[in-house]
């Protein structure tokens, strides 16, 4: 089976333009104290979108909507519950990736469902694989941010996960994971 896209020329400009988002966030006096920063996929409808949050955007949240059944630390990690969210057009030369992963499956006749599933499973894979490597590559921008806390964190999720934290992993350090993403686990 074929790749859908080039992966390796999506990631390379994805990071490109998350690069010039991360710029742009260290910038700004609004992101003083940044605890995460995601890359969050939605693989049924093929996008990416960077989200991020600040304490002091979390404390704003829970004074005006109150805590309801959740806890401070259960909210903290709910993107539901970030701020921010990129809202930069995409350049077209990122949209083409999209829209051709979009095409491939919309040509895929409804009774080859076997064909469909391994298509998507194959794709899946690679998509989150090229997302990790996406964020690996950003990390020397990130690490450049001035505003970030102690426990900062990034990682990669699918917007249909229900582990949170599936691919963390393989982009938060051993140490900074075992401080962070298990006792919120628990």
């Amino acid at each position: 089976m074929e790749d859908i896209i080039d992966y390796e020329a999506f990631k390379n400009g994805l990071v490109m333009h998350y690069s010039r988002i991360i710029e742009e966030i260290g910038k700004s006096e609004k992101y003083r104290d940044i605890y995460v920063l995601i890359l969050q996929t939605d693989l049924t409808n093929t996008y990416v979108s960077m989200f991020w949050n600040t304490e002091s955007s979390l404390d704003e949240q829970i004074d005006n909507y109150g805590l309801d059944s959740l806890s401070r630390d259960e909210m903290k990690f709910e993107d539901a519950y970030f701020a921010y969210q990129e809202y930069y057009d995409w350049p077209d030369d990122l949209d083409v990736y999209i829209k051709t992963i979009g095409d491939y499956f919309s040509a895929i006749p409804d009774e080859d469902n076997e064909f469909f599933d391994q298509a998507y499973d194959r794709f899946s894979t690679q998509f989150i694989s090229c997302m990790i490597d996406v964020l690996n590559e950003l990390k020397p921008a990130i690490i450049e941010l001035k505003n970030i806390t102690n426990d900062f964190i990034c990682y990669v999720t699918d917007h249909d996960d229900t582990e949170v934290f599936q691919y963390a992993t393989r982009t938060v350090p051993e140490d900074v994971f075992s401080r962070v993403c298990i006792p919120y686990l628990s």
